[in-house]
């Protein structure tokens, strides 16, 4: 990597791709990623890094926008067990701070149907609607 006078790092186009806007990068990642979305490979491959969470969250809502499927929002729980403990900021506060490191108040994911479903073809033959019961999120990817 290049270093210039000061000692910082230069990016060249070798590197990175300087872009308009967040559309187009989204675009350059992930060219094709309706037809790619259940391609495992494909997306670890791929990654899109941002400096703030407030940019993470426009960027995933504009991935979420290109999927098909419903958008689900899980909240976190505002509630205090023990009112000794009780702040004096008001929750609507609490829930806006966006803190590294921290995850945030709200959760949109996106509810697909996933291919393995036991006897899938003959519930959907039938007008069988299915009902997503438990979300369970783990630190393992896919």
């Amino acid at each position: 990597m290049p270093i210039d006078s000061n000692g910082m790092i230069t990016l060249n186009q070798e590197f990175c791709t300087i872009v308009e806007n967040a559309n187009i990068l989204t675009f350059n990642v992930y060219p094709d990623l309706k037809n790619n979305i259940n391609n495992r490979k494909w997306l670890c491959e791929r990654a899109i890094l941002a400096p703030t969470n407030e940019i993470v969250d426009q960027i995933n809502g504009q991935m979420l926008l290109c999927i098909e499927g419903n958008v689900v929002e899980y909240l976190s729980v505002d509630n205090v067990m023990d009112t000794e403990h009780v702040t004096s900021y008001p929750v609507e506060f609490l829930n806006s701070l966006e803190l590294s490191g921290v995850p945030s108040h709200k959760l949109c994911l996106q509810v697909m149907l996933m291919r393995n479903l036991k006897h899938q073809d003959f519930a959907m033959a039938r007008g069988y609607k299915l009902h997503t019961s438990d979300v369970v999120l783990s630190e393992q990817p896919f």
